[in-house]
């Protein structure tokens, strides 16, 4: 989580129709003002949170996330993407007419801000069972978690991810690319995914 995107993490929560919601920030930055955060959060219902020490790995962070929630789906949110307001409510939906255990879109919008261009990438990638899918994009079934949780690595979290679903029987299903747009801000550092602007 990025302290410059705090107003984006509220829009997106704040913007989705689904309901039944809950949002559970981890902070894993110790320079980061956890009071601006809590302050904030009492402008919102069912916000939580909390601050972990920028030693502990990305998965971790993710698994004591996990920890916090009291809902039967897990959605995983980036901190710079744009979710749109129906995200959540058409992702669900996949879990009613699939036997997937996680959801996503491999298939995606990619918005490059720098030259102000929407790209769509790996557009035959939908409506289907897949192996790996953008982790800026998974909605889990709580009882996954019973059966694996995120690596205790910091980075390529989704790669993994995918594999010890895929490796445990457990399946990956990408929906539409709608809802969802995947920003880059034309800082590759800034990125744990790197793909060329080009």
């Amino acid at each position: 989580m990025r302290e410059n995107c705090m107003e984006n993490v509220f829009n997106n929560y704040e913007r989705q129709d689904f309901q039944n919601k809950e949002m559970i920030i981890v902070l894993n930055n110790d320079k980061m003002n956890l009071d601006k955060w809590l302050k904030e959060t009492t402008k919102h219902e069912n916000v939580k949170v909390f601050k972990l020490d920028e030693k502990i790995t990305l998965g971790e962070c993710l698994n004591f996330g996990v920890s916090k929630s009291k809902y039967d789906f897990i959605a995983k949110f980036d901190d710079d993407d744009y979710y749109g307001p129906k995200y959540l409510s058409d992702s669900i939906k996949a879990f009613e007419f699939t036997d997937a255990d996680v959801i996503g879109k491999s298939a995606s919008f990619v918005y490059f801000k720098k030259s102000k261009t929407l790209a769509i990438r790996s557009s035959r990638n939908e409506n289907k069972y897949v192996k790996h899918m953008d982790g800026c994009t998974f909605i889990i079934k709580r009882s996954v978690f019973d059966k694996i949780k995120f690596a205790d690595i910091p980075r390529a979290i989704d790669v993994q991810f995918s594999k010890d679903c895929i490796r445990n029987g457990l399946k990956i299903y990408s929906t539409n690319k709608y809802h969802h747009v995947y920003i880059r801000h034309g800082y590759p550092n800034k990125h744990t995914w790197k793909i060329s602007d080009k």
